[in-house]
């Protein structure tokens, strides 16, 4: 099939949704949106169907047909059991049933690195039995299982902690701790974090959609650089410029462990970012106004 003739259907339209559908737009295909809440359409290069995964069967008319690429990019209302199984098991299943998957090449699930759990900061990869220790890694989990039991193909981009300027989280939270003068809660080197800056999901995802073949049903995304959690403090104060960070207490982790990236990089996908601390530099001089040095 020609490239430029592939049909996508984007489920969600959130932080990363709206990325990936702008880099995809790049390459000409034929895109269909399909989000809880109206978006402002700048420029008439996609189709918008606004709808809520509970009640599918309102607008199964509309719904697209002969879709080659589903990306199912979703996010729960809250952090809650609940709002996560309503997205990612019972809206899934839905979104399933509704689907015309007579011309579907690829499903492309956006999961996460919480299906591994806890491995007390050893090294994890593809091959790793999965064995969640939250609701939100187990939710995910039964997901990607409930896909791999159909007859539609599918891979599973397993992501670790997203950075970038819609993810500013971390580096408020540093900010907000420096500017209080508390003490932050890791002296533990052993505390691993695993990060990936948004152009890299991006990348990522566009990879999975432009590879002719998909070899395994699941990729880890992540740069190549994971690190301890009080490096990366340290590093982010300093750049804020505090040189001198306390640590006072030890923080329990229930997900810690180190994630590598070698398969997904096997299989032809390049980073632009791929050590941790040189994004998170790049992100602070990016935006002055927001973290504004001590």
């Amino acid at each position: 099939m020609n490239y430029s003739t592939k049909r996508v259907l984007v489920i969600g339209y959130g932080k990363l949704g709206s990325r990936i559908v702008s880099q995809l737009l790049k390459n000409k295909y034929q895109i269909w949106v399909f989000n809880r809440s109206l978006i402002c359409l700048k420029n008439k290069a996609f189709s918008f169907l606004k709808g809520d995964l509970e009640n599918l069967e309102l607008i199964n008319s509309s719904f697209p047909s002969k879709i080659n690429f589903v990306i199912y990019c979703v996010s729960p209302d809250e952090y809650t059991e609940i709002s996560y199984r309503k997205v990612f098991i019972e809206g899934l299943k839905k979104l399933i049933k509704t689907l015309d998957a007579s011309y579907l090449i690829r499903f492309i699930f956006i999961s996460s690195a919480s299906v591994y759990g806890d491995f007390n900061g050893s090294w994890v990869n593809e091959n790793t039995l999965p064995k969640p220790v939250k609701f939100n890694g187990k939710i995910l989990l039964e997901a990607e299982e409930f896909l791999k039991q159909l007859y539609i193909p599918t891979v599973s981009l397993r992501l670790s902690g997203i950075y970038g300027p819609e993810y500013l989280g971390f580096l408020k939270g540093l900010v907000s701790s420096l500017n209080s003068s508390q003490n932050y809660i890791i002296n533990n080197n052993n505390i691993w974090t695993n990060r990936i800056y948004i152009d890299d999901v991006v990348s990522a995802v566009e990879h999975l959609v432009n590879k002719p073949t998909i070899e395994h049903s699941c990729y880890i995304c992540t740069d190549n650089t994971p690190l301890p959690l009080n490096i990366l403090y340290q590093y982010c104060a300093k750049k804020l410029g505090v040189s001198n960070i306390s640590f006072t207490k030890s923080l329990s982790r229930l997900n810690n462990k180190k994630l590598s990236n070698a398969l997904l990089r096997k299989s032809g996908w390049s980073l632009k970012w791929p050590n941790t601390l040189i994004g998170y530099s790049s992100l602070i001089e990016q935006m002055p106004c927001i973290f504004k040095k001590f």
